[in-house]
């Protein structure tokens, strides 16, 4: 799947995917968002590390290289989420407890602690359930995008209210989903396609 316009200055490099099975997740790759803040390029998660090649072919179809990018921020250090962070030489951002839990697994990633705002249109929210330390990106354009990595998986976790499959705290899951909600046009999750939610406010639900 080519590249692809999410809303005015942000896009999806790469798809993400996921496949269930007897409610388990056995395979999953991210998705990878780009924003162009004002003269700033920010690309949101890295995907697996098999992920490189398509990559690589989005930002070439919007016409850009790796070493063009400003900065990555990770949603949550997952390797699926940031499998191919070596192809950026650039500052790269997490949540400071996942940089700690990388680093008790024996993983140094050269990550810094995300800040709260890269500026006045892009800024960090907490979204954590999945892990303790996962974080979304908003982008407030035209529309308020939020690249929300695995506190939204899939369109459906939203939509029906169901918490990530994977996670470490389910009302904490459903709780940032909230937050998300609160303040975006458009999100896009994970492992699926971007999708509109306004005028989505069901009451969440735990299983």
């Amino acid at each position: 799947m080519p590249a692809a316009k999410v809303s005015k200055s942000v896009y999806l490099v790469k798809p993400g995917e996921a496949v269930y099975r007897d409610n388990r997740v056995v395979f999953a790759s991210s998705s990878v968002v780009l924003v162009e803040d004002d003269d700033k390029l920010l690309l949101v998660d890295t995907g697996l590390w098999t992920d490189c090649d398509k990559l690589l072919q989005g930002l070439e179809e919007l016409g850009l290289s790796p070493s063009e990018i400003d900065a990555v921020v990770l949603t949550h250090l997952h390797g699926d989420h940031c499998g191919c962070l070596d192809l950026f030489n650039c500052p790269k951002y997490a949540h400071p407890s996942e940089i700690a839990r990388a680093l008790s697994l024996g993983y140094d990633l050269g990550c810094r602690p995300v800040p709260r705002r890269f500026s006045d249109k892009l800024w960090i929210l907490d979204t954590p359930g999945h892990v303790y330390g996962h974080v979304s990106v908003v982008f407030e354009g035209e529309e308020v995008v939020v690249a929300a990595g695995d506190a939204i998986p899939i369109a459906d976790n939203l939509l029906k209210r169901i918490p990530p499959l994977i996670r470490v705290d389910a009302e904490m899951a459903l709780k940032s989903m909230e937050r998300i909600a609160e303040v975006a046009d458009v999100v896009v999750p994970g492992h699926d396609k971007p999708f509109r939610i306004r005028g989505l406010k069901r009451k969440p639900k735990i299983r």
